[in-house]
């Protein structure tokens, strides 16, 4: 494994963890409530059969949702160290 890839897995764990983490908050399972509660009442009026786009539609802007998150999540890894080689911290 190269070290790029060795990286790659490592910022994959931070994430990995902080998520972990998030989903233990009161904030987590608020939203979390929300969001079941919302996803009742659209397969209760939009039933999938009936509405195959909806959900793929549904589907995709999740899965760019997380994404934009775990890229977010990684460039702020980034620009920390960067700050800390800035400031004569990391060499």
């Amino acid at each position: 494994m190269s070290n790029h890839e060795e990286l790659n897995e490592f910022w994959g764990n931070l994430f990995n963890n902080a998520l972990k983490d998030y989903e233990t908050t009161k904030e987590y399972e608020y939203l979390k409530e929300k969001q079941e509660q919302l996803d009742t009442q659209i397969f209760e009026a939009y039933p999938e059969d009936k509405n195959p786009l909806l959900y793929n539609f549904a589907f995709e802007i999740g899965l760019d949702a997380e994404r934009k998150t775990e890229f977010i999540y990684r460039q702020g890894l980034k620009d920390c160290v960067f700050l800390l080689k800035e400031l004569g911290v990391l060499a």
